[in-house]
């Protein structure tokens, strides 16, 4: 089975498809060969977080249904698993090599999840008195219609404080980038990837420490594990080394960046190490090309539907 990623705009070209066939011939084509090849098991196209929230805070409600009926029918209610719960897996795998633990099934579907809260983060982290134990039973039954059911959540209120919440993480996360784009903007690549290397490091120590802890890995081992493990951490994994590269290319240009720069960002971080295909728009695409990423973790990187008919 192939895993497929598509951003947001591709997500809504099939919309207009569905909905327009006689006006979008090739992608309503594109269409029926991925509903048809998701029933066959032959591929499956999980939901982004950046999915979720940009479907989510359409407020139109003719605009919004479709476009969730067609994400929730495509994934089959599959979500990529949030940034914490990727980390985890990533570090907790580069561990267990280097220390030889025993290894865990660290495959695609480890990386994905039919309940779609964890598309953000664990039911522990979010909070249980608002996954009650009915909620996760009724998911589990029917992820299409829960996931379909939570993007269409009527309450206005309760809709304005999940955008606000991820909109203000995502503000900050460009302003980081903005400082460090005028302070560092003199130096050379190589020392700008190390000092981005040390940002991200402090930023996700204390969740290294967290999986070396868990798993009994003791201070005297890991001070007489191999210089390799220890030497730019950041690389070995996955996520955190996509987000270094992104974040170089985005630095170095010269263009204002907005909200959406950030999200794109996190969407290639996540599914890049993961997908098989991303079909996503050209301006991060061509960056994910510029720094090899597409071929290091051997994802094709396209941004036409129409591609997927000659690779699926």
């Amino acid at each position: 089975m192939k895993t497929i990623a598509l951003d947001q705009n591709k997500w809504i070209e099939l919309r207009e498809a569905m909905l327009y066939p006689n006006d979008n011939i090739e992608v309503y084509e594109v269409l029926e060969y991925l509903i048809q090849s998701a029933q066959k098991g032959k591929i499956q196209i999980p939901l982004h977080y950046s999915n979720i929230y940009e479907t989510y805070k359409i407020y139109d409600t003719e605009r919004r249904e479709p476009l969730s009926y067609i994400q929730s029918v495509l994934s089959q209610g599959t979500v990529f698993v949030g940034r914490n719960i990727q980390r985890k897996i990533e570090v907790q795998t580069l561990l267990r090599d280097a220390f030889n633990l025993p290894k865990v099934n660290s495959n695609v579907d480890t990386f994905t999840s039919k309940l779609f809260w964890e598309s953000v983060g664990t039911r522990e982290l979010l909070g249980a008195e608002f996954l009650t134990d009915k909620i996760v039973s009724l998911t589990q039954e029917n992820p299409q219609l829960a996931l379909f059911t939570y993007l269409n959540e009527p309450d206005v209120e309760f809709r304005n404080a999940a955008i606000r919440k991820y909109s203000n993480g995502i503000s900050e996360l460009l302003k980081d980038i903005e400082k460090r784009r005028q302070f560092y903007k003199d130096q050379s690549l190589s020392m700008r990837r190390r000092i981005l290397g040390v940002h991200i490091w402090m930023e996700n120590q204390d969740h290294f420490w967290e999986e070396v802890d868990r798993l009994g890995i003791s201070t005297e081992q890991f001070k007489n594990s191999n210089d390799s493990l220890k030497r730019d951490l950041i690389r070995k994994v996955p996520s955190l080394n996509i987000e270094r590269e992104l974040t170089l290319k985005l630095e170095s240009e010269d263009i204002i960046l907005v909200e959406n720069d950030t999200r794109d960002m996190m969407f290639f971080c996540s599914t890049i190490p993961i997908c098989d295909i991303i079909v996503a728009e050209r301006p991060f695409t061509e960056r994910a090309k510029q720094a090899n990423l597409g071929k290091e973790y051997k994802t094709e990187l396209l941004t036409n539907l129409g591609e997927l008919l000659h690779v699926i």
